[in-house]
């Protein structure tokens, strides 16, 4: 291990669980408090040890268990447990909480027989308002206090990548015929059908590789979806066992759900016993939620996107592996190890902030990936803190209030095109409210949700500091920079925990009050902006756009930055959040910047969305840098080359499709009465899909007025007047606030008038959209 004690700031048993044990990298458990937990020590082995603990729930009344036979616990500072030859026993939690019962046996099953006898019901999930409990190993870390990967450097966790390539996508009439991998060590390696005698040779020998390479952590982009199915299917096809567990143990399978911003997407979980199984496509999905702006999922499209794709990089269409590898199959290889090196980018990018949640959350790393913030991250830590402290529980719902959620302060000043412009914002609004007003949960008796926040702000601080002391790239600059990362999720995962009805620990009042204090800091930075004489563009939560005057410094900006913080109440920070030399403001949330190196930032779901057509992007790409520069001449020159592209059919079809999200099933489609137009092209396209798919789709012409078509790779017979008509009608009508209406024609018209100004002659336009208050 790089990490010692010292080299890591924290240690708060609150955050990390009491338990120090280090260079835990998996946890298998079950109800039967059996448990089996797998370390890598020192000398970069790997030790599994077993252990024993007891399954327990929560209950608000003991009645629930009716003729149960528990005893009382002793009280004491720690988790209790059970004597020895008791079967079930219970603790009195203190306090007002709903649930005031810890109950524990040898067998969760003990317990669960007895309350759905007592019951006269089917499934605990039935009894869910009056029983809570978690999964065994979430049990097993909150009952002992440990917590996955103390003491380990980002570095230290090995991770393999590795993925098929297969002569069909279904593996009842297809085959895999070469697998790569790598780990994160470097070493890589590409196996092939024909050296391992047959495919039943290629899985043994992946098998084999995979047990002595011993990874904590298998990775793959879709692995969830294709890979494990795919392996899992033909390994049974060949009568080869799958042994990828520590223990030799086969994949198991299980349903699961992929928090993706607020939506809840099924999948099918693989695990193995004594690995981790982590899917970079996940985390793409889960980062566009945040940035709304990925246009595809897969690998080859993020790495470009994520700019982790290398300049040498091997490719070959889908339906062509097979066939080139029967051909050229050096190029296959290099083609499939350029896969696993940018699953390994993408790990690298978007998961090690899991990895540092994973030390502290009672989670495993690789649900810690897939879950919710909330309810996912934080109400686990929270649940843990009181049952150490031994105090009882709320119910959720139990702090909800009648009066209707209040959100942000957004509101739209100024459109059209604006020089000298300086964002300004309050550092952590919501979580700096919460601290500064003392502004928690009523049902927080400990206090607990403010001391982890305050505890959370401190020590990120201090990983930022210790990181920037550390070389760049270095594993200690990675670690500190995860550690910060991870925190800041979770600082700013209290307010929606707060603000959620479903969560043990929400309450619908409080978080009203936090929004109403940042909608009086927001607005009160605002009149001190004004009262210095700055116009005001947009404010949107926790920050605002306003121009400076003409030939303001960046130190002037800083200046009246830090002029403007001093009026705000302690505890509030406002920062200085970027300038920009031009801003074209077209809507709330909606708006494009330049910078002063002349670079372009598009915001807002009108110019940078997945649902818009690539061709429309590319325009802006095109005619913004013009617009901003104020050459409306270039502008219409723009719009009139891609009008003649489109009509003479020099624009990719793929450039003019549509990529939708689909979020119901056929039967729920079907059941809901209402036509959407991604589902019907579907249907008559006799497709099939499942929620959390994506379709494409362009418009085909044909008749009058053409129809929607299922994409398909260099098709031609796009409705090129129709996609005119949508250059003009959507994308080009979002710049319209840049000018006067009687100068639309002269930029976008199809023919222009006698009397339109010269596009060269037109002068930019600020409007007034809402007067400040």
């Amino acid at each position: 291990m790089l990490l010692t004690a010292a080299d890591a700031p924290g240690g708060d048993s609150t955050l990390f669980g009491v338990d120090e044990t280090p260079g835990i990298v998996s946890v298998l458990a079950t109800y039967a408090g059996q448990a089996r937990v797998w370390r890598r020590v020192n000398d970069g082995s790997t030790q599994a040890e077993n252990d024993a603990f007891n399954p327990w729930l929560l209950v608000p009344d003991l009645a629930l268990l009716g003729d149960l036979p528990v005893e009382r616990l002793v009280p004491s500072d720690r988790f209790p447990t059970l004597p020895h030859g008791r079967q079930a026993g219970y603790r009195e939690l203190d306090g007002d909480g709903h649930y005031k019962y810890l109950v524990l046996a040898r067998n969760f099953a003990f317990l669960e027989r007895a309350i759905l006898r007592s019951q006269g019901r089917d499934r605990l999930w039935d009894l869910r308002d009056h029983v809570y409990y978690r999964p065994p190993v979430e049990q097993y870390l909150v009952q002992t206090g440990r917590a996955f990967y103390k003491g380990m450097l980002w570095e230290d966790v090995r991770r393999m990548q590795f993925d098929l390539e297969t002569t069909s996508l279904n593996p009842l009439d297809g085959e895999i015929f070469m697998i790569s991998m790598r780990d994160s060590s470097g070493w890589e390696r590409v196996l092939d059908a024909n050296e391992h005698g047959g495919e039943a040779g290629l899985i043994g020998e992946f098998v084999r590789l995979v047990g002595e390479r011993d990874p904590d952590v298998l990775e793959g982009h879709n692995v969830f979806d294709f890979d494990m199915p795919y392996l899992v299917a033909r390994s049974i096809a060949k009568e080869v066992h799958l042994g990828m567990g520590r223990d030799d143990d086969a994949p198991v399978e299980s349903r699961d759900a992929l928090k993706v911003g607020a939506r809840n997407q099924s999948f099918r979980r693989h695990s193995v016993a004594g690995r981790e199984i982590i899917d970079t496509l996940h985390a793409v999905k889960r980062r566009d939620a945040i940035v709304h702006d990925i246009r595809s999922y897969g690998l080859k499209s993020a790495a470009r996107y994520f700019g982790l794709a290398s300049a040498e990089r091997e490719y070959v269409e889908g339906p062509e592996i097979h066939r080139t590898w029967l051909m050229d199959p050096e190029r296959v290889r290099r083609y499939a190890l350029d896969d696993v090196r940018e699953v390994d980018a993408l790990s690298g990018l978007l998961m090690a902030s899991s990895y540092a949640l994973a030390s502290m959350v009672p989670k495993t790393y690789e649900r810690i990936a897939t879950a919710g913030t909330g309810q996912g991250l934080i109400e686990p830590m929270l649940v843990r803190a009181y049952l150490w402290a031994g105090r009882s529980i709320p119910r959720a719902g139990a702090a909800i209030a009648e009066e209707k959620y209040i959100g942000g302060y957004t509101r739209m000043y100024l459109s059209g095109i604006l020089s000298n412009v300086v964002k300004a914002d309050v550092a952590s609004l919501y979580p700096s409210i919460m601290l500064a007003y003392e502004i928690a949960p009523r049902t927080d008796s400990l206090r607990v949700f403010p001391g982890m926040l305050q505890k959370l702000t401190h020590l990120r601080l201090e990983h930022k500091q210790l990181g920037r002391a550390q070389l760049a790239g270095s594993a200690e600059r990675v670690y500190h920079d995860a550690m910060q990362g991870a925190m800041k999720i979770l600082i700013n995962s209290f307010y929606g925990s707060m603000g959620a009805s479903f969560a043990l620990f929400g309450d619908i009042a409080a978080a009203t009050q936090v929004t109403q204090r940042g909608q009086e800091i927001l607005q009160q930075m605002m009149r001190e902006l004004r009262a210095k004489g700055m116009r005001l563009i947009e404010a949107d939560t926790d920050g605002v756009y306003f121009t400076v005057p003409e030939g303001w410094t960046f130190e002037d900006e800083l200046r009246l930055v830090a002029e403007v913080g001093r009026e705000l109440p302690e505890g509030i920070t406002i920062e200085h959040d970027g300038r920009y030399a031009r801003m074209y403001s077209y809507q709330e949330k909606n708006y494009i910047l330049q910078g002063y190196d002349g670079k372009i930032k598009m915001v807002g779901a009108a110019f940078k969305s997945s649902r818009n057509e690539p061709y429309g992007e590319q325009f802006f790409n095109e005619a913004l840098p013009k617009l901003l520069a104020l050459d409306f001449a270039g502008v219409r020159e723009s719009f009139e080359q891609r009008v003649y592209a489109i009509r003479s059919k020099q624009v990719p079809v793929e450039d003019l499709a549509v990529t939708v999200f689909l979020s119901k099933s056929e039967e729920a489609y079907r059941a809901s009465g209402k036509k959407e137009e991604q589902y019907e092209v579907l249907l008559a396209a006799n497709a099939r899909w499942k929620p959390g798919d994506r379709v494409r789709y362009y418009h085909a012409a044909h008749g009058r007025h053409g129809y929607k078509k299922l994409y398909e790779p260099g098709a031609t017979d796009y409705d090129a007047e129709y996609y005119v008509k949508k250059l003009r009608e959507t994308y080009a009508a979002r710049l319209c606030r840049a000018v006067a209406p009687e100068d639309l024609n002269s930029l976008f018209g199809e023919m222009r008038g006698m009397f339109d100004r010269d596009p060269s002659e037109i002068k930019p336009v600020v409007v007034e959209v809402n007067p400040p208050e």
